[in-house]
């Protein structure tokens, strides 16, 4: 899988994203949000970002993108932001994720282009 970090990420996901097999890079620093999109839809990337506004789905349709992760995770909890994009790639096959703006949460992802939620099951030690 081919990922384009937005500027506001952590800069050892990339590292961890390389451990997964996937072809990851920072994005241009301070590029607008539609450049950014434009950029990652033009090398097949999808964009991983913190920005909320690439929430709205009338700004940025499936069409214009190659999916967009919408992480809404505090930036701090590094460990539990990997567990959740390995549990997302499990569960959503590269497919789905193309054209795809998913929010992904401490405990769930949404697909804001359906508006569904779907439940991650992450590994808890009991």
């Amino acid at each position: 899988m081919r990922s384009l970090l937005d500027e506001n990420q952590h800069a050892k996901l990339i590292p961890f994203l390389d451990s997964l097999g996937h072809d990851v890079r920072f994005g241009e620093k301070r590029l607008p949000d539609y450049e950014i999109c434009r950029v990652a839809k033009r090398e097949k990337r999808l964009v991983i970002t913190y920005d909320k506004e690439f929430a709205d789905i009338k700004k940025f349709p499936p069409k214009i993108h190659c999916g967009i992760i919408l992480l809404r995770i505090n930036p701090l909890f590094l460990p539990l932001i990997k567990e959740q994009l390995v549990a997302l790639f499990t569960q959503w096959p590269e497919k789905k994720l193309c054209g795809t703006t998913v929010a992904v949460f401490e405990d769930r992802f949404v697909d804001l282009n359906e508006g569904v939620t779907i439940i991650s099951f992450l590994p808890f030690d009991l």
